[in-house]
């Protein structure tokens, strides 16, 4: 009789001692309710990594894995930057708190005072369906919005489009060159010369901005070439100045509001494709969030 009560006296002991651990967070045999609060409440925290994680939900192929953008200019605590697929820069500014970020955006407003905010975080692009994941992400990828892509438009080289309040632009042409000159070349001027091996795609697009403030070249557009068997090729852009007589790159010169520049997006194809006349070539074209398909050959 005497071992049963004491074996008694310690279980009730340990059972007071799980339920103290428990109580305390020390311990996996405690409160479940306590821990599923924590759970919830560590989901709803938004981090970089969870902003990643929703728009790859969109787009599968994206990352942050260009160079940071220059977020302390504008008062923020750290920043990412990447591209999506169709070309659309995506930039993410974080701020330590509340108040930091209410003091950039009074200092700030001509700048960010139109970017979507979510949870210190704040978006930088042109792209309407980040914009829309970015928004209904709340620490939750189940949260997450994620848009239809929309289907290309087909579009004519010659041919003039119109996305409201963002560009206007014509397709001039898509020609196939051993090299690349401006189309008035100066005495002097930057040029592409012939690659071994390589034929350069030389797509010419004027682009008109069609908003209030300058944004850079390189925001407007990209485009992919799909050669052949489906073989796909991507390049890189410049931009005409000085009235065609040199080219600059597209990175380091703006479009001001409503003015209109000539942009080349140069792609290097294959001679082995490039003059097989029978192996056919089409653009993907994408301006800010529109994606149109050229056929070329």
């Amino acid at each position: 009789m005497k071992k049963s009560v004491l074996a008694l006296s310690l279980c009730v002991a340990t059972f007071f001692s799980l339920t103290a651990c428990g109580t305390s967070g020390e311990s996996t045999g405690g409160n479940t309710t306590s821990e599923s609060s924590q759970v919830v409440e560590d989901n709803s925290t938004i981090t970089i990594d969870g902003i990643r994680s929703a728009i790859q939900l969109y787009d599968p192929d994206f990352d942050f894995n260009a160079d940071k953008p220059m977020f302390s200019v504008i008062g923020a605590e750290d920043g990412w930057m990447g591209y999506t697929s169709d070309g659309s820069v995506v930039k993410v500014y974080q701020y330590a708190g509340e108040e930091e970020y209410d003091s950039a955006k009074a200092s700030y407003e001509s700048i960010i005072g139109d970017w979507p905010e979510n949870g210190g975080f704040v978006l930088e692009t042109n792209d309407e369906a980040v914009k829309i994941v970015f928004q209904t992400y709340n620490g939750n990828l189940d949260s997450v919005t994620v848009p239809e892509k929309p289907q290309a438009e087909i579009i004519q080289v010659g041919q003039t489009c119109t996305i409201p309040d963002l560009c206007e632009f014509t397709l001039n042409y898509a020609e196939l060159k051993k090299e690349v000159l401006p189309p008035n070349p100066a005495s002097f001027y930057t040029y592409y010369p012939e690659e071994d091996g390589m034929t350069y795609l030389d797509v010419s697009i004027s682009t008109k901005n069609l908003r209030t403030t300058a944004r850079s070249a390189d925001e407007f557009g990209s485009v992919t070439a799909i050669v052949g068997a489906g073989y796909e090729y991507d390049g890189f852009s410049v931009i005409e100045e000085s009235g065609g007589s040199d080219f600059t790159y597209s990175n380091i010169a703006d479009i001001a509001p409503l003015e209109t520049a000539v942009i080349h997006y140069l792609i290097s194809i294959p001679n082995e494709v490039a003059e097989d006349e029978t192996a056919s070539i089409t653009l993907e074209l994408t301006m800010l969030d529109q994606d149109y398909t050229v056929s070329v050959r």
